[in-house]
């Protein structure tokens, strides 16, 4: 990169003057205000390698790309992520790329942080729950450093400093766990009213496993020896769209869970009693939506308004308040630990109070 540095002082202080050629045309930046020449010099050293790092990046733009419009990025992008993403993942992408309708015709490389702001403010004032607005701007940010890292169309990222709708976000109002009265009513329930649900709800209750992951389970990955349960798949949609065995949410959701031995027992009971063995040797084998049916039917009986991912916040909120601290809690839920506290941070609050009145009566 061509350029020059000046030195001089003004209104009592000194400043630089970069001037750099791009494009063949000559423009500057400069910056006043330091108390000597010195300290002026010094400055210029981080500005001149800024500026020689933005032109190394703006030599390397994909030209043929830099008016591509952003909806048609992202369709592109979106159609090679199918190849390597789960389906819920492509729909999500979708779903959150239309939420910003406003920058779809936008050329990708003159959208700025005003234009994601002022989105971020219509989604707000149209009633948006504030995670839907984050989800949001988490998935367009990714698909600008796709445009930056990978396809080399932009230089920066313009999803930064955005600010988002004072409200309360609801993940921690919307968590739901049950009383062990209300647990065991409710097992209760579905073992006379769906008995052949009745081991996958109980598993629910003391493993805390995802749906999907109860489902992909086989009669392999239970050791009754040992008492350990090995999530290691999950019953999930294919890209073909039919159902069957796929990989885990995440890396963290590979791991080996206790199981009480009272589940063990159901277990194995359901084990003998089974008539013919599923083809694919599963421990469970019905479908996800006949899964939340009986679910819905049996709380409905009690008048219970939760879900069956209430029964995973119901394990997790146990645990904690009983003593297991977040990391252990983290592990086992399939969680990072920054999560896990994020979550169920309202257990932490609980168990402070308990702590307090402890410290009162003692001291």
């Amino acid at each position: 990169m061509e350029s020059s540095i000046s030195y001089r002082q003004k209104d009592g202080g000194w400043q630089y003057i970069i001037r750099y050629k791009e494009k063949g045309n000559w423009k500057r930046i400069s910056k006043q205000g330091f108390k000597s020449k010195a300290l002026a010099k010094e400055a210029t050293k981080p500005a001149l390698k800024e500026l020689e790092r933005q032109y190394e990046l703006n030599a390397t733009i994909n030209t043929d790309l830099i008016n591509i419009t952003f909806e048609d990025f992202v369709m592109e992008l979106i159609e090679h992520e199918k190849l390597y993403k789960q389906p819920n993942t492509v729909r999500a992408y979708r779903t959150f790329f239309n939420n910003f309708v406003a920058l779809h015709e936008m050329p990708i490389n003159k959208i700025k942080t005003l234009h994601i702001q002022k989105e971020v403010d219509r989604l707000s004032k149209e009633g948006f729950k504030a995670s839907t607005i984050i989800r949001s701007c988490y998935t367009i940010k990714y698909f600008f450093n796709q445009a930056i890292e990978v396809y080399e169309i932009i230089t920066t990222n313009p999803v930064k400093k955005i600010k988002f709708p004072a409200q309360k976000l609801e993940q921690n109002a919307r968590i739901k766990a049950l009383t062990e009265l209300e647990t065991e009513t409710l097992l209760q329930q579905i073992e006379i009213g769906s008995p052949r649900y009745y081991p996958i709800f109980l598993l629910a209750v003391t493993t805390g496993l995802r749906v999907g992951e109860m489902l992909g389970l086989t009669w392999a990955d239970i050791d009754f020896k040992v008492g350990i349960v090995d999530i290691n798949k999950q019953w999930k949609k294919l890209p073909d769209s039919k159902y069957g065995f796929g990989s885990l949410k995440s890396k963290n959701s590979k791991r080996k869970i206790p199981v009480p031995s009272k589940t063990l027992a159901v277990l194995a009971n359901s084990k003998r009693e089974q008539v013919v063995i599923s083809i694919d040797n599963r421990i469970i084998a019905v479908s996800y939506n006949s899964v939340v049916a009986a679910f819905r039917k049996n709380c409905k009986a009690l008048n219970l308004d939760i879900t069956i991912h209430d029964l995973r916040h119901t394990y997790a909120t146990r645990l904690i308040s009983n003593g297991v601290d977040f990391k252990t809690a983290a592990k086992l839920l399939g969680h990072d630990v920054k999560e896990t506290m994020a979550t169920y941070s309202h257990v932490n609050d609980d168990m402070l109070k308990r702590a307090t009145d402890i410290i009162e009566n003692i001291f």
